[in-house]
């Protein structure tokens, strides 16, 4: 036999018994590495979170929008805490709901090697249809939790005032 003929004989023999071995017909065999999340710190909610200090702002305003838009911005300052220590990957969520108006917006923060340990954790600006506003304010409140291993932990949570300015 000549030996180069035998080469690609050779090559589909390993692939194929690679193939069968680590495949579902052998079970307990796996060739794959087993790949760790980010820098091996766990899946997002993982670990535990202690926060000393919380501040949630008094109010919020809904903006009516620039050259007669039919919408009003609503702006809510940003809540601070100052987290005195973390492990894995701990969620930190802020958020706001006008009943009145059915509305709810949250943001969230994932904690992954934080050098600072007062954070400023930013709702970011929303659109409101004009048709929706029929008040001159409303009831609104305001909410900061955390998410880490598998327990959701309200931190903080505020009722506040909402005006509506033309």
């Amino acid at each position: 036999m000549n030996v180069l003929r035998g080469i690609p004989v050779v090559a589909v023999a390993v692939i194929l018994v690679g193939t069968l071995l680590s495949g579902p017909l052998v079970p307990g065999v796996d060739f794959t590495k087993v790949r760790e999340t980010e820098e091996g710190l766990g899946s997002l909610g993982s670990g535990n979170i202690t926060i000393s200090e919380a501040t949630l702002p008094d109010s919020a305003v809904l903006q009516r929008g620039n050259y007669g838009a039919g919408t009003y911005r609503l702006r809510v300052p940003a809540a601070t805490v100052t987290v005195d220590r973390y492990t894995g990957r701990p969620i930190i969520s802020y958020g706001i709901d006008i009943d009145e108006l059915g509305y709810s917006r949250n943001t969230i923060r994932i904690l992954v090697n934080e050098s600072e340990s007062r954070l400023t954790i930013p709702l970011e600006e929303d659109d409101l249809d004009k048709g929706q506003l029929e008040a001159e304010e409303y009831d609104a409140q305001l909410t900061l939790l955390t998410r880490a291993g598998g327990n959701e932990t309200v931190v903080a949570t505020r009722n506040i005032t909402v005006a509506v300015r033309s």
